[in-house]
């Protein structure tokens, strides 16, 4: 405390005791620099008579003489000043949290002007998380700073901040922290920084991921990243974003990716990319998809393309698409895809189409089709044709349908195919047809169609024809059918029945 000339004359008159004190803690041990103060010497003396005269004799010196020097060793001098009259007790030294109010809260900081700076975060150290970071801030980040980042401190990505980080800084990804990211910041990827997607990151997609990917931002993929995308990740593909792709990344589409692709897409693909799929990619076709597929792009079918179709996609083409297929691409039908085909397609099917489909393709002919399919079709066949058919696809035969069969494709039937036939057709098969039935085929008989033969049919067999029946079906044959063959049969026969 600083007593003022006025103060200690007053006292000293009084009779009164002053007592002095050393400098409290906390208080600068240095003297305030009064040189920027004006100079007021020039000012008339404005005091008037009831202020005592400090001038007087007696009055303590108060000039900086009396001062504690701190300025050496830093300890305040708490000597009594030169000027303080003798026997004058200077007092004990204050208590600093008692005798001057205020000053141990300002000290403290209990009064808020100094923080207590403990339990705070240490500046120099890392955050529990990247959520406080503007933008801006995590732009600023090179590679070395961000791998001092633990995956559980980039969780909470935003999609504003992930939109910041640099292509350089993708490439250094760390798979962790990679996949520790919240799927919803990859709404803010960027086409360059999927550009420097390494392939090893891209394969640490998972479908949620990649549902988030604005759709200008797939354009970014290289060929080796997108190749290495998971298959389950292209079930996320939308029309948009598949838009986005360039010929050279659909290229790159295997038959496991191609075959998770939704139908929505198939039916947004234009030609340019569908053109640009490999041939591969055609194994991995769906029933669904193939339902889905625009008629342009239908056309559009290679023989390379079709050939890798898998059997079971096949049921899915409607009688309009297979109506749109090329000479070529009917010509790369197989006996699987062929068995696939639907009824419906069985019975649009014309004369040119029929005619353009392989050999191979008839050997996966089923009964259901052999009923569906028009009559003058089977009955126009080239006769090396009809024989590659399927012998199960025989059971389909109509009584119609075998009758309208002209004797050249009758001729080509043979013991299995005929085998399959419907016992009751033997009911009502033309007397003329079994004419044209060759001795070989006849030996494909079953008892079960013997059981069921009529005198008509019976009537018009030869000798040779009769000759090829097995003992089997002699015996299951009605008695007067075969007592109307009996005279022709030849000693292995007789012999086979008694063996019966």
């Amino acid at each position: 405390m600083i007593f003022t000339a006025k103060a200690l004359l007053e006292g000293l008159v009084s009779g009164s005791s002053v007592q002095f004190y050393g400098p409290p803690a906390g208080i600068p041990d240095s003297v305030p620099d009064t040189s920027s103060i004006p100079d007021t010497s020039g000012i008339p003396d404005t005091s008037t008579s009831g202020i005592p005269d400090t001038s007087t004799s007696g009055i303590p010196d108060t000039s900086t003489s009396g001062i504690p020097d701190t300025s050496t060793s830093g300890i305040p001098d708490t000597s009594i000043p030169e000027g303080i009259p003798a026997g004058l007790d200077a007092g004990p030294i204050p208590n600093i949290n008692t005798d001057i109010p205020g000053l141990s809260d300002l000290i403290s900081g209990s009064g808020g002007s100094i923080p207590d700076p403990s339990g705070q975060p240490d500046p120099s150290g890392m955050p529990p998380d990247l959520s406080s970071y503007l933008p801006s801030q995590i732009g600023e980040l090179n590679p070395e700073q961000f791998a001092d980042f633990t995956p559980d401190m980039i969780g909470d990505f935003s999609p504003d901040q992930f939109a910041e980080l640099s292509p350089d800084l993708i490439k250094g990804f760390d798979p962790n922290q990679f996949t520790a990211l919240d799927p919803s910041a990859f709404a803010g990827f960027q086409a360059d920084q999927l550009s420097s997607l390494p392939a090893k990151l891209a394969g640490e997609f998972t479908p949620e991921m990649f549902a988030e990917l604005p759709e200008d931002a797939i354009a970014g993929f290289k060929a080796k990243a997108f190749a290495s995308l998971p298959t389950d990740v292209f079930a996320e593909f939308d029309p948009g974003q598949f838009g986005e792709l360039s010929s050279k990344l659909i290229k790159s589409i295997s038959a496991e990716q191609f075959s998770e692709l939704a139908n929505g897409v198939m039916k947004s693909m234009d030609v340019d990319q569908f053109m640009a799929l490999s041939p591969d990619a055609f194994g991995g076709f769906q029933a669904n998809q193939l339902k889905s597929l625009p008629m342009d792009l239908v056309q559009e079918m290679t023989a390379d393309m079709f050939a890798e179709l898998p059997a079971d996609a096949i049921s899915g083409l409607k009688a309009k698409a297979f109506s749109a297929l090329s000479s070529e691409a009917l010509g790369a039908f197989d006996a699987g895809q062929f068995s696939e085909l639907s009824a419906k397609v069985m019975k649009s099917m014309t004369a040119g189409q029929f005619d353009s489909l392989s050999p191979d393709a008839f050997a996966g002919f089923q009964s259901s089709q052999i009923k569906k399919i028009k009559t003058k079709l089977l009955a126009g066949m080239d006769s090396d044709l009809f024989s590659e058919i399927n012998p199960d696809a025989f059971s389909g035969f109509s009584p119609g349908k075998i009758n309208a069969l002209p004797d050249e494709l009758i001729g080509t039937i043979s013991p299995d195919q005929l085998s399959s036939f419907k016992p009751a057709l033997f009911k009502k098969m033309d007397g003329s047809l079994i004419e044209s039935f060759r001795p070989k085929a006849i030996k494909g008989m079953t008892p079960e169609q013997a059981e069921k033969m009529n005198k008509v049919v019976a009537s018009n067999f030869d000798r040779d024809q009769i000759q090829s029946i097995k003992p089997e079906c002699l015996d299951a044959m009605p008695r007067g059918i075969f007592n109307l063959l009996e005279d022709d049969l030849s000693a292995s026969q007789l012999n086979g029945l008694e063996n019966l």
